[in-house]
C-alpha cells in the first residue's frame, strides 16, 4: 500500500468505477450533454461506443447518478451473456418493477404498459443497454422490440446502447433507430494532467507526482488508453515508493514495464 508514503487519504488509482474519483473529461461532458439532448427531444435511442478501457461504464454510471437525482428512472444492464428468456425479466428487475421468467412472451405488452404509467406521471425512463455488440442474436431480436413499443400515451423513453466500434457490423440494423452516436476517444496529453491533477488533489496531494517525461512515456505505452493508463499509474506509484523516490519518472515506468509485461492483462 502506497497511499501512506504519498501522503493519500487513499489511492484513486485503484479503484474502479469510485463515484468520488470521476474525472469529466472534455469527452465525458460532451456525451453527457448529447445524452441530455437525447432526453429532452425524447429520442427512442442513441449509440455511445467506445474501445475496451474507454470509460464507458465509468461515464455511464456517473450520467445515471445524475438524472436519478433529476428525479429520472435511470438503470442499465449489461446485455454480455445474457440469455434472451431472462433479457425480460433482468429490464423488469433493475428498473424496480415485478415480473415472473414465464412474462416473457408477451414481455413487449408489459413495457408498454409500465413505461405509460411511467410517462403519464411526468416520468422519463432511461434505460442503458451495456455490451450491445457481445450480445447474442436472440437477445438482440428482443431489443429491438423496444424500438417499436407505442402507446396512446406518448412514451417518454429513452435506449442508450454502448458497444466497441471495431463490432458494429452486429448492430447494423439499429443504425436506422440511433440518430445521435457518440464516442469516447483515448486521453491526450493534457486530458491525462487535467486527471492526475485532479484525482491527486482528491485524496489530498498538492503536487504533480508524475514527471513530463513519465506521463508521456505511459501515454505511449497504453496509446492513451484509460483503463490502461491507471493501471500504469497505480503500478508505477507503488514502484518509486518501494524504492523512496519523490516522483514516477520515465525510468520508472520502464523498469514497471520490464517487471510487468503485460501489466494490462487483467483490465483490457
Amino acid at each position: 500500500m502506497y497511499a501512506d508514503y504519498w501522503g493519500m487519504e487513499c489511492t484513486p488509482f485503484a479503484s474502479r468505477y469510485a463515484p468520488r474519483f470521476f474525472v469529466a473529461t472534455p469527452d465525458y461532458e460532451e456525451v453527457a450533454a448529447r445524452i441530455r439532448y437525447l432526453l429532452e427531444q425524447n429520442t427512442r435511442a442513441g449509440l455511445l461506443l467506445g474501445a475496451s478501457g474507454t470509460g464507458k461504464t465509468w461515464c455511464i454510471a456517473s450520467q445515471l447518478a445524475e438524472l436519478r437525482a433529476d428525479g429520472v428512472v435511470a438503470a442499465s444492464i449489461s446485455l454480455d451473456g445474457l440469455n434472451h428468456d431472462a433479457f425480460f425479466p433482468e429490464v423488469a428487475n433493475v428498473l424496480g418493477w415485478d415480473a415472473e421468467q414465464g412474462d416473457s412472451n408477451r414481455f413487449g405488452e408489459i413495457l408498454r404498459d409500465h413505461f405509460a404509467e411511467s410517462a403519464y406521471f411526468g416520468r422519463t425512463t432511461v434505460l442503458v443497454l451495456e455490451d450491445a455488440d457481445r450480445a447474442s442474436e436472440a437477445t438482440l431480436r428482443r431489443v429491438q422490440r423496444l424500438f417499436h413499443l407505442e402507446a396512446d400515451t406518448p412514451l417518454r423513453l429513452t435506449l442508450l446502447l454502448t458497444a466497441r466500434p471495431r463490432r458494429m457490423e452486429r448492430l447494423c440494423d439499429f443504425l436506422e433507430y440511433c440518430p445521435l452516436t457518440m464516442e469516447l476517444g483515448v486521453w491526450s496529453a493534457d486530458t491525462v494532467s487535467m486527471v492526475v491533477s485532479q484525482l491527486l488533489a482528491s485524496v489530498g496531494v498538492g503536487r504533480n507526482l508524475f514527471t513530463e517525461d513519465a506521463i508521456a512515456c505511459m501515454l505511449e505505452e497504453t496509446n492513451g488508453n484509460p483503463r490502461q493508463w491507471i493501471r500504469l499509474a497505480d503500478l508505477s506509484l507503488a514502484a518509486a515508493a518501494s524504492t523512496e523516490l519523490r516522483w514516477v519518472d520515465a525510468e520508472t515506468v520502464r523498469w514497471v514495464l520490464s517487471k510487468f509485461p503485460n501489466p494490462f492483462a487483467l483490465v483490457t
